[in-house]
């Protein structure tokens, strides 16, 4: 039956290309991926010095198809379908014995418009969102999400967009839970504004997002509502009296004028209210700045570059966090620490040391980008060193567990203090195989210093630290 109701579907598609009228026009896009990843120790542990079992190799693969319906120019409805990440051999993931699963999800669900006579445009329903991340994406919010972006052009150099977006309502009205709260104060509702600039060799988007948070939002919350949870969260006890504001400003920026040198750089102030009573020191208090700059320079063969990574830490204060409040980032700074193995099939795996967000962290580290020494087949190197920017007191006084579960392999090290330090090495390869056939290979190392601060408070014992490898491979085919 599952499997006549997937056809079913796909028919529906496929026989709406063939009677749609002379008006409109169906485009088909898609990829369908593979991915292959060994992984050594990404909690910093051996099984036997944790009691946590690890898969040292896992096998993906991910299907996305998007349809996109257009009657001009002006409008436009796209619908994206996706089928996976599918876990080989895990169950109900579409991917086991049999692979008998309901596992079509919705991707995108939008319509593009724009208002007639005007330079107003409006998209609506499931899209992507991203805030600006002119280095390496956005720390703060990257995803798909249900909602209205409206986007005018005010000239040839100046835009704007406004867009209301639903993160999250929780019980949607319905007692599900056996709660009195149910339906009331369950919404998580984000507002953003951006306005990008652009001129000859230059771009500056200055931006502004505000976060609601109700109270209850995270009654019977997915796992991704819960993530971003946590990255707002200080003290996090999954309970709020009241509700939260978070809010954040930043801009991001490039410049090409000095070619064949490129410059780009993020700055982004965060921060939440207090709550459960308290203006300051509540749950939920939350401040932070995140800063990132990068620097190339092309040349035929290689493209060497600089890179700069400075996040706010947590001083010795519990009760108000000094990092900056995260929703759901993608921040591919690196491909092992802050990035996640084969990270073509972004998602499958958090980095190491960051789950979808880098915080509370330095880094500086250069690369040699788009090297090749045979046809098809470029590489990028890539070598980083970083330090943790939290005070040690953060640990000795238990602030290390009060983050539980945001990070996928070790929840502690959600954090790091002034006195740990890593370094980290990867070398990423690409080779077009054809036209529409990719092949990537990620080899990465990262090798972990932890102060004795971890040992003495009982959180992980930094002598048996161990370091981390990675060798992942992966297949696109996109059409």
């Amino acid at each position: 039956m599952k499997r006549l109701l997937i056809l079913s579907l796909l028919a529906m598609f496929a026989l709406g290309a063939g009677v749609a009228n002379a008006a409109t026009t169906l485009k088909t896009t898609g990829e369908l991926t593979f991915g292959y990843q060994w992984l050594d120790n990404p909690d910093f542990l051996k099984m036997k010095d944790d009691n946590t079992s690890e898969d040292d190799f896992q096998a993906y693969q991910r299907a996305r198809v998007y349809f996109d319906w257009s009657a001009s120019e002006n409008l436009r409805a796209v619908i994206g379908i996706e089928i996976g990440v599918s876990n080989w051999g895990v169950s109900g993931g579409g991917a086991d014995l049999d692979a008998d699963d309901s596992v079509i999800e919705v991707k995108h669900a939008y319509l593009d418009f724009t208002w007639p006579n005007t330079a107003l445009t409006f998209r609506m329903g499931v899209q992507p969102i991203a805030l600006p991340g002119a280095v390496a994406g956005s720390p703060i919010l990257d995803g798909d999400a249900a909602g209205i972006l409206a986007s005018y052009k005010i000239n040839d150099s100046i835009s704007a967009a406004f867009g209301w977006f639903r993160l999250q309502d929780s019980d949607a009205a319905a007692d599900t839970g056996g709660r009195a709260a149910d339906g009331v104060s369950d919404e998580i509702d984000m507002l953003a504004l951006l306005l990008p600039m652009k001129g000859d060799g230059w771009t500056f988007t200055p931006w502004a997002g505000y976060v609601a948070m109700g109270k209850n939002a995270t009654n019977d919350a997915n796992g991704v509502v819960a993530l971003a949870y946590n990255g707002i969260i200080n003290n996090n006890n999954n309970t709020m009296s009241d509700n939260l504001d978070v809010w954040w400003v930043g801009g991001a920026f490039t410049l090409d004028m000095f070619a064949p040198f490129a410059i780009k750089g993020d700055l982004i102030y965060g921060a939440t209210d207090g709550v459960n009573g308290s203006d300051v020191g509540g749950v939920g208090e939350r401040s932070g700045w995140f800063f990132d700059m990068a620097v190339d320079y092309k040349m035929d063969m290689v493209t060497p570059g600089l890179f700069f990574l400075y996040s706010s830490g947590e001083d010795d204060d519990l009760k108000e966090s000094e990092r900056i409040p995260t929703l759901y980032g993608c921040y591919y700074l690196t491909s092992l620490g802050m990035a996640g193995a084969a990270s073509v099939l972004d998602g499958i795996a958090d980095g190491v040391l960051t789950n979808d967000a880098t915080m509370g962290m330095w880094v500086l580290g250069g690369q040699l980008a788009n090297f090749s020494f045979v046809d098809k087949l470029s590489h990028t190197l890539r070598v980083a060193y970083g330090q943790g920017t939290s005070d040690d007191d953060f640990v000795k006084k238990g602030g290390a567990q009060l983050n539980a579960n945001y990070n996928n392999y070790n929840t502690a090290l959600s954090v790091l203090t002034t006195k740990d330090s890593f370094w980290e090495v990867n070398l990423d390869s690409t080779y077009s195989i054809y036209e529409n056939l990719t092949g990537y290979v990620e080899l990465g190392y990262l090798k972990l210093d932890l102060d004795d601060v971890w040992k003495k408070a009982n959180v992980i014992n930094s002598d048996k630290v161990q370091d981390v490898w990675k060798l992942a491979i992966a297949l696109k085919y996109a059409f």
